[in-house]
């Protein structure tokens, strides 16, 4: 068998392994949620708006209001190393001097998931503000109004395995897209399909066709076991299924 068809009869037992399992269907899950993804869109276009280099297709990693050194911050990370920090008791943007004089690297490995590096001085070499033009209380004001949203995880990681290879299906609903791989540990398959929020595929990449038309069309029907979702973000699709069912209820009578 040439390589190829290896590649396509494996490809083929991992994306068959996704319809073994129970739970919930994506689509649906998708939907139920898009109120997460919708206020994280927001926060985007104000970035956008505001920030000279970033544009609608860029990520957003985490935003938060965490104390540091008894003073309350509300801070976003656009990206590793890559933050905007406003003094909530001041309501403004704080100076790169107060930044490298009041945080260290020890409080964004604690607070945002950076990873420790060997080096000390990479600190004050790569951490830095992102310029952000805009009123530091229209940002404020819209984390206060999506505060219980920003709070949820925005990821979900679900993997499946035959042997040493394995498949992965990828959530980012802070980012509204989504990720299909199928992957060896030689690297003898190694795929990604990028999806938008809807499943369909994003523009600009070869593994459309690797993975075939038929294959994409089945994306939706992918069921997520309940157990590898996150516990807030099961709550949350639980409540809005129960919210709509009341609705329903109500415009019946």
């Amino acid at each position: 068998m040439k390589d190829k068809e290896k590649k396509e009869a494996l490809r083929n037992q991992l994306f068959a392994k996704y319809f073994e399992e129970e739970g919930i269907l994506v689509t649906d899950f998708l939907d139920k949620l898009s109120f997460i993804a919708s206020a994280w869109q927001d926060l985007r276009e104000l970035c956008a708006k505001n920030m000279k280099y970033f544009f609608q297709g860029k990520s957003l990693e985490k935003i938060k209001i965490v104390q540091n050194q008894d003073k309350k911050y509300l801070i976003l990370k656009v990206r590793m190393w890559t933050y905007i920090i406003i003094d909530l008791e001041k309501r403004e943007f704080i100076t790169e001097q107060e930044f490298k004089m009041n945080f260290t690297e020890d409080f964004f490995v604690e607070h945002f998931d950076e990873i420790k590096a060997d080096n000390e001085k990479i600190f004050s070499k790569l951490y830095r503000l992102e310029n952000y033009e805009g009123d530091a209380i229209e940002l404020i004001d819209l984390y206060n109004k999506n505060e219980s949203l920003f709070c949820l995880t925005t990821k979900l990681d679900y993997s499946l395995e035959i042997g040493e290879a394995w498949t992965y299906f990828f959530i980012d609903f802070g980012n509204s897209r989504a990720q299909l791989g199928f992957q060896t540990l030689d690297q003898f398959l190694y795929e990604q399909l990028y999806l938008h929020y809807d499943l369909t595929p994003s523009v600009m990449q070869d593994a459309t066709q690797r993975i075939g038309k038929e294959r994409m069309q089945e994306i939706p029907k992918i069921k997520i076991p309940e157990n590898l979702i996150p516990e807030d973000l099961l709550q949350a699709y639980r409540n809005q299924k129960e919210n709509l069912k009341r609705d329903l209820i109500i415009k019946k009578d």
